[in-house]
């Protein structure tokens, strides 16, 4: 069964549950690190391939991802934290039924446009890292329809401008 929202029913509330979205506890930023486990730096300055195979996994998604900035070229999969990847597993399947499983319908509505997971960004305050480098944020599309916004609150993430979704209080 495929949900749509309508004028009647615009937020997801019951919508929600038939789409098998489950509203998701995040921790607020101070709490990343107890959560999702403290970045072990290499001497580089970068975290260490151990943190990463222990932190991230490559969450496959069920439809085809055009990259924002080159959008000729295509992922399947990106690296993502192990503690969001069931719910954004449950987001994107979410967005693939209610676009009829069409990937040019998905394409047209630019909800494919992926601009980055998991990748070393630095926050407001000194030392202080965003939730995308700890794979628990996630850019996509331009300008989002409603529906895809609310299927990323009905899993509790925060929503950003642009299109930015963060795991997070």
């Amino acid at each position: 069964m495929i949900w749509k929202m309508n004028e009647r029913n615009r937020g997801l509330g019951a919508g929600a549950a038939l789409l098998g979205l489950q509203r998701q506890k995040w921790p607020g930023p101070k709490d990343h690190d107890r959560f999702f486990g403290a970045i072990e730096w290499g001497p580089d300055g970068e975290p260490t391939e151990r943190w990463e195979r222990r932190s991230l996994l490559r969450l496959p998604t069920p439809f085809t991802l055009r990259l924002g900035w080159a959008p000729e070229k295509t992922a399947r999969s990106f690296r993502c934290s192990r503690q969001v990847r069931h719910s954004l597993a449950r987001i994107l399947s979410a967005i693939w039924e209610h676009y009829g499983r069409d990937g040019a319908t998905v394409t047209a509505a630019e909800v494919d446009l992926f601009w980055g997971c998991y990748f070393r960004a630095d926050g407001a305050e000194e030392g202080e890292l965003t939730a995308h480098a700890r794979g628990a944020a996630i850019r996509i599309g331009r300008r989002l329809p409603e529906f895809v916004t609310g299927v990323f609150e009905a899993e509790g993430w925060a929503v950003g401008n642009g299109g930015l979704f963060v795991a997070s209080a």
